[in-house]
Parts: C-alpha cells; sequence; structure tokens
C-alpha cells in the first residue's frame, strides 16, 4: 500500500491541497484529484523540500519536459538516470521484459526526434553517438514522411547490423519506414527481433497489422506516461495488464460511454514528485464484466483497450452519442484495410478525413461511399469530405493526433 500521509507531511504542496480533509477518516480514493495544471503551477517551488534540496545539492536528480501532446508541456524533477530503475521494475512482469533489462539485451528505439530525453536528436549525429548502453536510436528527421531513399537505407542497414533483442518503435512511424521500403523497392531483408514494442502513441488496427506483414514475431504494446513511466502492457490481442508496482489505479466513468473510462493514477515511482490522484487526460475501455472489481480491486484489473485521450471524444448531433478514438479506429478498420493512418476533424457542420493508404493508391469508390455513409450514419452531418494525402504531418510533439474535434 502507498502510504498516503507520509506523502502529505512531506509535501507541503499537499498540505495545503489537503488542508481541510481529516486523512483518518477518508480513503485516499476520495481525496480531491490533481492534474497537469496543479503539477506545473508555480513549478518547481511548490514541491520544494529538503529531500528535493539535498538531491539538487549532489546532483542527483534530472530535469525534464513532457512532449505536450495531451497538453501543455509539464517540467518534471526526479532521480538522476530514473529510467534504469523503471526499466528494473517492469523486468519482472514478462520474460520478453526480463531478458532485455535484467539481461541487457540490445533495443533500437524508433520515434520522434522532438522529445524530452537527452537521447533523441534533431541533427546529424553519428552511429556511435546514437548507441546508448545498448540502444541504438534510428530516427534523427523530424518527418518520417520526408525521408529519402539513402535515409531508409540508413535506417535499415543500422538496424540489420545492430541486430536487437527488442524494436521499439512508434507504430505510426515504423508503418511509414516499411511502407517507404516498399515504395523506394528496396529488397533488404529485415532482422526479426524477438519481440516489438509499442510504447509511445496510439497504434491504429490498421498500422499494427500492416505491421504484421514484415516482422512474424510476438508485438508488446506498452501504455504510460512522461511523467508515471509505464503503466500497462498486452501481448498481441492480450487484455492489457498492469506495472502495479508502485502504482494505484483508479477508474473515472466518462458519461455517454459505459465501457469508457478516465484513467487516474497514485505514483511513488518519483519520490521528488509523487502524485496522488493524478487524472491522466486518457482513456481506457473494461467490458461489463469486469466493472465490478472498480471499486473492489481497480489497480488488479486488466482492461480491455487504450482508447484515446478524452479531450478528443467528439459527440453526435444525431443522438447526443458520444466517440472516442479507439471507436472510430474500429469503424476505419472494419471498413477497408488500405488506410494506414489519418486524421479526423470533426465539428458541427463538417467531418473532414484525411488519410494515407498502404499504397498511395486512392480508395475504391465503394469504400469511400462505405465511410461516408458510416461517418453521417454516426453524426447525422451532410458536409463530408475524403481527402488522401502522400502523408500528413505529425503535431510539433512529433505525435500524431487521429482525431480532433471542434
Amino acid at each position: 500500500m502507498i502510504d498516503i500521509k507520509k506523502i502529505v507531511r512531506d509535501f507541503s504542496i499537499y498540505q495545503n491541497h489537503y488542508q481541510d480533509i481529516n486523512l483518518d477518516t477518508i480513503s485516499h480514493t476520495e481525496l480531491p484529484s490533481i492534474d497537469k495544471a496543479f503539477v506545473i503551477k508555480d513549478f518547481p517551488a511548490r514541491w520544494s523540500n529538503d529531500f528535493l534540496q539535498l538531491g539538487i545539492k549532489n546532483n542527483a536528480v534530472e530535469y525534464i519536459t513532457t512532449s505536450g501532446t495531451t497538453g501543455e508541456a509539464m517540467q518534471i524533477i526526479r532521480k538522476a538516470n530514473w529510467w534504469k530503475d523503471e526499466y528494473a521494475r517492469i523486468s519482472a512482469y514478462h520474460p520478453f521484459l526480463h531478458e532485455l533489462y535484467f539481461k541487457n539485451k540490445r533495443k533500437a528505439v524508433l520515434t520522434t526526434a522532438i522529445c524530452s530525453n537527452t537521447v533523441c536528436y534533431r541533427d546529424n549525429p553519428s552511429l556511435e553517438k546514437r548507441i546508448k548502453e545498448n540502444t541504438l536510436y534510428l530516427n534523427y528527421h523530424a518527418d518520417m514522411n520526408k525521408l529519402t531513399i539513402d535515409n531508409v537505407k540508413r535506417i535499415i542497414d543500422e538496424y540489420n547490423d545492430f541486430a536487437p533483442y527488442n524494436l521499439d518503435a512508434d507504430p505510426i512511424y515504423l508503418a511509414i519506414l516499411l511502407k517507404l521500403k516498399n515504395q523506394y523497392e528496396i529488397t533488404t531483408t529485415l532482422h526479426q527481433p524477438n519481440f516489438i514494442s509499442f510504447s509511445y502513441e496510439f497504434c491504429p488496427i490498421n498500422c499494427y497489422n500492416y505491421i504484421k506483414q514484415f516482422f512474424h514475431v510476438p508485438i508488446m504494446q506498452m501504455y504510460g506516461l512522461t511523467e508515471l513511466g509505464y503503466i500497462y502492457f498486452r501481448v498481441d490481442q492480450d487484455l492489457y495488464q498492469p506495472f502495479a508496482d508502485k502504482l494505484q489505479l483508479q477508474f473515472e466513468p466518462i458519461q455517454g460511454l459505459d465501457d469508457c473510462f478516465e484513467l487516474i493514477v497514485t505514483s511513488i515511482k518519483n519520490e521528488y514528485m509523487p502524485f496522488i490522484n493524478y487524472k491522466t487526460g486518457d482513456i481506457v475501455v473494461i467490458d461489463a464484466k469486469n466493472q465490478h472489481q472498480i471499486k473492489s480491486n481497480p489497480s488488479a484489473i486488466r482492461i480491455n483497450g487504450i482508447a484515446g485521450r478524452k479531450k478528443n471524444i467528439v459527440t453526435s448531433k444525431k443522438q447526443n452519442e458520444k466517440f472516442c478514438t479507439l471507436h472510430l479506429d474500429k469503424y476505419i478498420a472494419d471498413t477497408t484495410s488500405k488506410i494506414l493512418y489519418y486524421k479526423i476533424e470533426i465539428s458541427d457542420t463538417q467531418v473532414f478525413f484525411q488519410y494515407v493508404t498502404n499504397t498511395d493508391l486512392n480508395l475504391d469508390h465503394s469504400e469511400c461511399e462505405l465511410l461516408k455513409a458510416g461517418f453521417y450514419s454516426l453524426f447525422n452531418i451532410d458536409d463530408i469530405t475524403l481527402c488522401r494525402r502522400s502523408s500528413i504531418l505529425p503535431e510539433f510533439s512529433g505525435k500524431y493526433t487521429l482525431l480532433k474535434g471542434a
């Protein structure tokens, strides 16, 4: 159990937040939640205590900044080399992770070059500079869609020569690389890692299936946040199970979405900034047969899926029905397997659907009509525009926003 009283004693930020609450008479699940705005207000002064000051004095801490994909970028203070401890924590949960982190096997990373860690690059570093403690960072390009044939060959050759145990990737970035490999008719055989992990972004169903055509290995989907570390994982199509060490989880129902809940996390992974009832802004799916555990044992629940961000929920004018990223992604995948990734922008009067296909060919007329009919039935909007793109730009953070409401 997490000692909430100790956290409150040690951190004045919580003493002020809970000053009118008797902690002896209330469960921590009933305490007021916090959010990103609470964390960043007057940062770092409100988090300061003797323990933090000693850590700063001894150069025992590091400062990092979240990507800003889910809202305003947030600064965090944590133990130096914090991720080493995080990898040690998660290595107990699956043999793949035990081999990777406990036995220090090789890992190759393909994700945005614009991120919070100092190991991400935006210049043109040498291969040697991009290998850090048995991990090779493959990408230093802001936009994967603009890779030349030489860029793609460079990434593939470096990856194959490194022959990693694990390929850790943003799924959309990996799908773009594989599509370019086909377009440039690069016939080089790809090294098959022991497993692939997706740990940077929501993975569209079609994107997942496209990657499986190239890699015949298990795929571990991992969910987490920069400020909290890893929270859930699943292998292939299993349910997501929690990385429960030093975490307590709660689920806040989302009105109008019976199977969807906002994830709320209490975490003591970061001793300099422990979070109590932190609202992640992310949605998880829990089917009806497991919802009885939400009150009794929420931290043990295996969830069905990660459904996107709460701020991206859209509402249908037709029946005031709500939809999240996962719902619309399933609809798109059920309609056609040709769409690799996309961006849906929905207002009160228009649906604007931009998409990238896995071949760069247009959808068939019948597929377009099915998509339009489906969007109309969901949102009761006449103005529906479908637009195939050769590429869609990521956000400034380097991440992709698939669904955007008005």
